[in-house]
């Protein structure tokens, strides 16, 4: 039986984006197939790196060519609400984005209504947490290995 991959793509290959790259690297049920950087030579350079040979300079590029099953916002929070909204209506079923989720709460308000009301899930907060080595770690101390 095949294990279905979703597909990701990262805006922003800063140090957050770099690590959410790496995240989903390490996932068995993703694949990263696109990244997004307006700084050329940091996003081949990023690409490069992971092995993603799709790199787009800004987010409708991207969604002209592909929808991505899920797409990791790492870009600054003044940036969060157009990207967030442009996914959720191109058709992105599951976009994050780094914490705070917005600059003002009208801003998150209109994100999450949007996204509910496409059926979106959309998350904010710290990467670390759903990194897979952190939930296998938490795992093993639930059940008694460690400690």
């Amino acid at each position: 039986m095949t294990q279905v991959k979703h597909r990701v793509a990262v805006v922003g290959c800063g140090y957050m984006g770099q690590r959410y790259a790496r995240a989903y690297t390490t996932y068995p049920d993703t694949e990263l197939v696109a990244l997004v950087e307006e700084n050329q030579q940091r996003g081949r350079a990023v690409a490069d790196h992971f092995g993603v040979s799709k790199m787009y300079p800004d987010l409708s590029s991207l969604l002209n060519d592909m929808v991505p099953d899920i797409v990791a916002v790492a870009t600054p929070t003044m940036f969060f609400k157009k990207a967030v909204l442009d996914c959720a209506y191109a058709g992105v079923k599951g976009i994050s984005t780094e914490k705070p989720i917005a600059a003002i709460l009208s801003d998150a308000d209109e994100m999450v209504d949007v996204c509910r009301d496409r059926g979106v899930v959309l998350s904010g907060g710290y990467l670390q947490r759903a990194m897979n080595e952190v939930q296998e770690v938490a795992t093993r101390i639930h059940c008694g290995e460690f400690g």
